[in-house]
Formats: C-alpha cells, structure tokens, sequence
C-alpha cells in the first residue's frame, strides 16, 4: 500500500563560502548595531538637594558658570527639584523643575526663562506642564525618535503703568520635543575622568516650539520661544559639557568639580563620615501616612427638625502624616439631598495635628475642614459643611469618627476605616554626607539626602552636618573632629534629630575612632534615642570610581 502523505526529503548541505561567511558576519555586526541601547536616565540626570556642577572656561578658569540648585519641595513624599541652567539654548537663564516620580520616570513640571526677549511676556513667570512632560525612565532608549508634548497653559503678568498695573494672561501654546541621544566623548577638566567615554554619555535635548501670547484684543504682541536646549550628561556625574553662546559663535565650558548625591568630583578633601543608624522610639508611636481608606462610610444627613435631609459621602481620600506631626486629609465630597438631580462633587482638604503622649502611648489627633458645594439651595446645600474629629489612637485602632454639619439643613456622622503604621525602631539610610560648598570655610558644612523608614513608610529626609577639624600642638594628644548633625523632614522646617558626635585617630591603638556624644530628638511628639548597639552605626569613605 502506498502512502498518499508526501515525503519529505533534505537536500545536500552546502558549506557556507568565504563570501557567504564575510556576509553573514556583517550582518550580524549590523543587527548588534542595530539592537537599541538603553540607559536608567536618572543614572545620567543626576538629582539631589545638594547638587551642583562648576564649568571653567579651558583658557580662562576665571570665566566660571554653576548649575545650581535654586529650590525643592515636596509632593507626596516625592521631591521635586529646581535647577538654574545658566547660558543654555541662546538664553540668559533657564529654571527647570524636575522630579523622579514613584515609576522611576524623570519629568518637567515647570520653567522659567530669564531672557530679554521675553520680559513683556512674563520672562520671570513659571510656565507649567500639566500633565508633567516625561523626559525618560530606567528603560530609556537611545536614539529613539523624539516625543512631541502638546502644551496648552497661561499665567498671569502684572505690569506697571506709572501708579497703576493692571494684570495680564499669557497664554502658551505649542510643542515640547523631547529626545535622548547616544553622544561622543567629552573632555573635562577633572583630572581622573578626562575624557568621559562615549559609552558612558547621553545627550538630552529639548526643543520647545512655544508661542506666547496675550490674552487681550487690544493686544496683538507675541514671541516664539525656540531656542533648543542640549545637555550632554555623563553616567552617574550629571551634565558634564556646556557650549555657551557669544557674539562669535560658541565657546565651551568644561566640567571642573561637581557635588553629587553621595559623592563629590574635583579637588575636594577626603571624608568619610556615618551612611546610616537606627534609633529606638517609645511604645505605641503610629503613623497614618497612606494608612487609611479611600472612602468614608455612613453620611446619612437629618435637618434641624431630626427628618432625613440627604447623604454626604467623601470619596478619593489621601491621608498625609508628616514628621512632625502634621496631618492633611484630601478628597471629594458630594451630597445628595431630596431635591437633589444627582452628586455634585467638589474638593475638600480637613488639617489639624497627630501629638503622640508616650506616658499613656496614644496619639491625640485632631483633624477639622469645611467646604461649600455650591450655591444653588435645590440643588445642593447652601452653607458650608464642616467636618471635624478628635480622637485617642494606639496601634491597634480600626477607625475614625467624623462629625459633619452644613447649618440647620444636614448634622451627621461619618466613618473612616485606618490601620495605623508602627515599629519599635526608625531606620535612617544617607546617600552620603558631601561637601555643600566648592570652597568648604573652616566650620566644613556637609549634607545629604535620604530617607527615614517607619512603620512600613520611608520619609524623605535631609541631614545637615557641621565639622571642626581642630589644629594639632606638637607633643600633645591628638585633638578629634568635633561634628554636629542636625535631621529634618525634606522641605519642612520641623527639626526631626540632632546629634553630636567625635572622630578621629586613636594615637594609643593607632586606629580611627567615630562615637556619638549625645543625641537627642523627637518624632511626631516621642522622644527619641539612639542604639546602643555598634552595629547600627556604618560609615563609608569616598565614592569609589
């Protein structure tokens, strides 16, 4: 019987010639070129509270200009940072505000042009992006086409006629063009990292098409802002190269000294200093950052005369506890009523303060806000609702209690479902102290970023350090560094820590020494202090390249 399936048969294999081999080995050198390169873009875009980077003209070291970090603040516990680009893209000044945000993208919320051409439109005006534009994230791609951002924004310019001013909206329409790209080696003047390799640059450019305008039919003025803006950074230093525009042409600036988080590049002085330490803190401390649900439950409403008037209901709430105690709740509040068509919903924000008492290990916590929703009595209430709660809470409480009242029209109750953060220790973790000034004076004034994990949060915080290095008298005992710390919450006044401590060498077992002297501090009201156990305090030396 034969079979109907058709067989299958290979025919002689053929070695591979000379030209057939060189061909295939070019296209694999292609394909390599061809696979894209990636880069983490904050591993190139160097943030950090205290970082900045000093140009020198090659021929004239005189001729200095420094990147600069001109304020920060913080959002959520995420740290936004303002940064003064000086002589970039033809302009003057650029203020840029950039942060990394919880998925590890580097964004642009704002900036602010220094620039004549632009002092009729507001030059010294932010101008906003919402949403924020994304510059990149840890898979960036190299080369990649560029991303064009829509931008539709305004602010507002007050400008001075003689005695009077009156207040103008400029309105700011068109494109951001944002693009990454492979560089080629740049040369510095550092002597250790001249010149950076190509494989470890990437250059960033942005190009803004922006027309400004004014918002006014007497006025027709406007100005294109399009000067583009080229940053070459290099891996782990930040931007590295500058080109400065003059009246031929241009002139470069290289890099000479920068103060990194947790590292410093130039002629600074070695230090080495603590990167981390724990500390105790009394039994029955909580937090409630991020601890509590995002809606409230109950809300049923009654009038003056104890008849059903309607329901409150708040929705998307963010529950935020600072360090230093502060509390600020946010959400959406709606009310639905008898004569009510539907929920009208508008933002409500409630402040007050979390005060912990460590003889009775509760925390006292106050929170209290109002707001209107609207002004239509059918269709919803007239007068404001005021919301407010007090209560004793250990680490075991399951809920809040809110009062609300809106008059004589609606009093009622509503219910907030928490569960309270805590530990027995706080754990501190430092980028690494650095100098915070080029020319450090005599007192060395050093900082750092990082963070202070608490009950399952990681605050962001700052440390400040102070250090005397005393002179040494010949024939006598060798006199220690004298350093004091001071811990606060980033971007808040509240004074978390501060600790003194004493370094040196030892010159009976001829070995370095770090011991802390005192430490005192509180934490959302406790009082706080430090381990006893050795092993809690490390230390590191400079950052090894």
């Amino acid at each position: 019987m034969t079979s109907s399936i058709p067989q299958l048969t290979s025919a002689p294999r053929r070695r591979a010639g000379p030209r057939a081999t060189c061909l295939a080995l070019l296209l694999g050198l292609f394909a390599g070129d061809l696979a894209a390169q990636t880069i983490d873009i904050c591993e190139y875009f160097v943030l950090g509270r205290f970082s900045r980077w000093r140009f020198e003209q090659v021929d004239d070291p005189k001729d200095v200009r420094n990147i600069v970090l001109t304020g920060f603040n913080v959002v959520k516990n995420e740290v936004r940072y303002t940064t003064r680009l000086p002589d970039v893209g033809g302009l003057q000044a650029l203020f840029v505000t950039w942060s990394k945000n919880s998925d590890g993208e580097l964004v642009m919320h704002k900036m602010r042009i220094q620039d004549e051409q632009l002092e009729d439109f507001g030059g010294a005006s932010p101008i906003f992006f919402d949403p924020p534009i994304a510059i990149g994230d840890s898979s960036t791609t190299l080369d990649a086409p560029p991303v064009v951002h829509q931008v539709h924004t305004s602010f507002k310019v007050k400008v001075k006629f003689g005695p009077k001013s009156k207040t103008f909206t400029i309105l700011v329409d068109g494109t951001m063009t944002v693009s990454v790209e492979s560089g080629g080696a740049v040369p510095t003047l550092l002597k250790d990292d001249n010149p950076v390799p190509a494989s470890e640059i990437a250059v960033l450019r942005l190009t803004p098409n922006l027309l400004l305008s004014v918002d006014d039919d007497d006025i027709d003025d406007t100005a294109l802002l399009d000067d583009e803006i080229v940053l070459h950074m290099g891996k782990q230093r930040g931007v590295i190269y500058m080109e400065r525009a003059n009246d031929f042409g241009f002139s470069a600036r290289r890099l000479a000294r920068a103060i990194l988080p947790g590292r410093t590049l130039g002629p600074f002085a070695e230090n080495k200093d603590i990167t981390s330490f724990s500390f105790d803190v009394p039994e029955g401390l909580i937090t409630l950052d991020g601890n509590a649900a995002t809606a409230m439950t109950g809300g049923a409403a009654t009038n003056k005369d104890g008849e059903a008037s309607g329901t409150l209901a708040l929705t998307d709430i963010e529950l935020e506890h600072q360090l230093g105690g502060r509390l600020v709740l946010t959400g959406m509040a709606s009310f639905v009523g008898p004569d009510t068509g539907g929920p009208t919903q508008v933002p409500v924000t409630l402040k007050g303060m979390a005060r912990f008492n460590a003889k009775k290990q509760l925390t006292k916590l106050r929170l209290a806000g109002k707001t209107n929703v609207g002004k239509n009595k059918l269709d919803v209430l007239l007068k404001p609702i005021v919301i407010k709660t007090k209560a004793d809470l250990t680490p075991d409480s399951t809920s809040l209690s809110f009062t609300f009242k809106s008059g004589k029209d609606a009093a009622g109750t509503l219910e907030l479902a928490i569960s309270p953060g805590t530990s027995p220790t706080v754990d501190v973790v430092l980028d690494g102290l650095v100098d915070t000034k080029f020319v450090p004076p005599k007192a060395r004034p050093l900082g750092s970023e990082g963070t202070l994990s608490f009950g399952g949060v990681d605050y962001p915080i700052t440390v400040w350090e102070k250090r005397i290095t005393p002179k040494q008298k010949e024939g006598k005992d060798l006199r220690p560094d004298k350093r004091s710390y001071v811990l606060k919450p980033t971007g808040a006044s509240f004074k978390g820590a501060g600790f003194k401590a004493e370094s040196g060498e030892d010159d009976v077992f001829d070995e370095a020494f770090y011991r802390v002297t005192k430490f005192l501090g509180k934490l959302i009201g406790g009082k706080v202090k430090l381990l006893d156990a050795d092993n809690e305090l490390t230390y590191a030396s400079d950052y090894d390249e």
